[in-house]
């Protein structure tokens, strides 16, 4: 289940001066702190301030329930972030493999090739373990390569 985007409105910063200048110059900084946020202007060292005061925008319920929420989906935004980067190796994996394949002899060839296979198949699947093993085999059959193809 995906995450819920919250938007709240906590307030309005005032941007016309440092907005006809944005094209030509940058905003240096943007501050942060509990209810207060500035930016100055790079160029010239102009300052705007806004202070943030409650709103009724939201209730306590209403707050409590999106903390809870964002405390819920943390757990599966940190799973897809892992799984995502799983994924993401043995793709880089899958594509140098290519490149091994052209400096090898028959056997490194038909192991590699076979390496492959498991993970194209791991892939299709979508299994994050069978991933993860068929790219330690592929890193283990390709090594770190240079541009010669010689292992380093």
């Amino acid at each position: 289940m995906a995450a819920r985007l919250l938007h709240v409105a906590i307030g309005n910063f005032q941007f016309i001066q440092l907005f006809a200048k944005f094209l030509i110059s940058l905003v240096e900084e943007i501050f942060c702190s509990d209810r207060n946020v500035s930016a100055m202007d790079k160029d010239t060292g102009k300052r705007q301030e806004i202070t943030i005061q409650g709103s009724s925008n939201m209730s306590r319920e209403e707050i409590d329930r999106a903390v809870r929420e964002a405390q819920q989906y943390a757990a599966e935004d940190a799973k897809a972030k892992s799984d995502a980067q799983i994924k993401d190796r043995l793709e880089s994996l899958l594509y140098r493999s290519e490149e091994a394949r052209k400096h090898v002899d028959k056997e490194q060839k038909k192991q590699i090739d076979e390496a492959v296979k498991t993970a194209k198949r791991a892939l299709k699947h979508k299994d994050t373990q069978e991933m993860t093993a068929a790219a330690d085999t592929l890193e283990a059959l390709i090594g770190t390569q240079n541009s010669t193809g010689n292992t380093v």
